[in-house]
């Protein structure tokens, strides 16, 4: 292992560019393309790269965005203007688990202290912590997630002031605080296979660090989720809803009409996502409401009770009061009759409406060649 819990190191970063740089790359760059402050401002953010100096950096993340190639001259004007940005002393902390607040990891609203607080034990579980990122001031400016991987770490999870939001900020700042290898993994080619209940990645890029380069493109992460409860509460998954609850909050149930991953159900989804059928072949069953129908009568019943028939336009009727029509059962609301009591599907071309009398006729019947003569 080649970090330590505490370990410390200090860089000068580009946490921030402002405005008015931002602007004048913009007035550069527009002499060449369409592109707006917005664009420009996206771009300049996930430039920082380690291995290049800042102009040629950003050409290259330019073209490959947005397929835009810089004059050599418009090149080295945009490096002097980013590099004529100051650095920001920055001190990053490395620490392993996450124990503390919130608040204490920058992002007081994070989504690992709520509904993911899982996500805590598997990362202490498998060796991980955080890198915080602190101004001169001793202000924490920026936290990310590291878990081991092989000889190397990676980084997820990025968040921050600034260009601290972005991996690559974060590979550029490890890398001269550390004297690490750091490199930005793409969206395709990095992965933490697990489920969000389990480990909650919210990054779409990850950051691979090591005292040695990486040496493969892809990096697929694999952490063991049966870690022990260090921060939360025993819970179980809601075979419904897919979320993790407390046990005094799950019930146990069975129906030959449910078929889940399991019998748990958190007791919000008993209450607002299965019903008691009520009426039919499958009366006093349980079942998913999305599977029940309620009809005329105010009572409930299974979608794949014989008593019960849905027609090909999704209208639902009794299977006896069902009418059919060369062949094939409509429900009565999608049925309209002829003045001779022939009956007809809705928005078929087999009747017609006299606009004179108000009054259904077959579509070829007399009644509209020789002319409605009722008014």
């Amino acid at each position: 292992m080649f970090y330590a819990n505490g370990q410390k190191g200090k860089a000068g970063a580009k946490t921030n560019w402002p405005y008015p740089t931002i602007v004048e790359v913009t007035k550069l760059v527009r002499e060449v393309s369409y592109l707006y402050t917005d664009s420009i401002n996206y771009l300049l953010t996930n430039c920082l790269n380690p291995n290049m100096n800042i102009g040629k950096a950003f050409a290259s993340a330019l073209y490959k965005q947005f397929k835009v190639s810089l004059p050599e001259d418009t090149k080295a004007k945009i490096g002097s203007l980013l590099s004529a940005v100051p650095d920001e002393d920055t001190e990053v902390v490395l620490t392993l688990g996450c124990k503390g607040s919130a608040r204490d990891y920058y992002n007081p609203d994070s989504c690992w202290w709520n509904g993911y607080a899982r996500s805590r034990d598997v990362l202490e579980y498998n060796g991980g912590g955080a890198l915080r990122a602190y101004n001169e001031d001793g202000t924490l400016i920026g936290r990310a997630w590291f878990l081991p991987y092989e000889d190397w770490i990676v980084v997820f999870n990025c968040y921050g002031d600034g260009n601290l939001q972005h991996a690559q900020t974060w590979a550029s700042l490890i890398n001269k605080a550390f004297g690490w290898y750091a490199e930005v993994v793409k969206t395709d080619d990095f992965s933490i296979a697990v489920a969000d209940e389990d480990l909650f990645v919210n990054d779409a890029a990850g950051v691979i660090v090591g005292t040695k380069p990486y040496p493969r493109k892809k990096v697929h992460v694999r952490p063991d989720v049966n870690a022990p409860h260090i921060y939360t509460r025993p819970t179980v998954k809601c075979a419904v809803c897919g979320l993790r609850v407390s046990v005094h909050n799950i019930t146990e149930i069975h129906s030959p009409l449910i078929h889940l991953d399991s019998n748990l159900v958190c007791n919000y989804c008993l209450n607002t996502n299965i019903d008691t059928i009520s009426a039919g072949k499958y009366a006093g069953q349980l079942a998913l409401s999305s599977q029940t129908i309620f009809m005329s009568d105010n009572r409930t019943y299974y979608y794949k009770d014989p008593e019960v028939y849905c027609d090909p336009f999704g209208c639902w009727c009794f299977t006896e009061e069902a009418i059919n029509v060369n062949g094939t059962l409509y429900a009565p609301c999608v049925i309209v009759t002829d003045v001779y009591g022939g009956v007809h599907v809705r928005g078929m071309d087999t009747y017609q409406y006299c606009l004179s009398c108000g009054k259904i006729f077959p579509a070829d019947d007399p009644h509209f060649t020789e002319g409605c003569n009722e008014n």
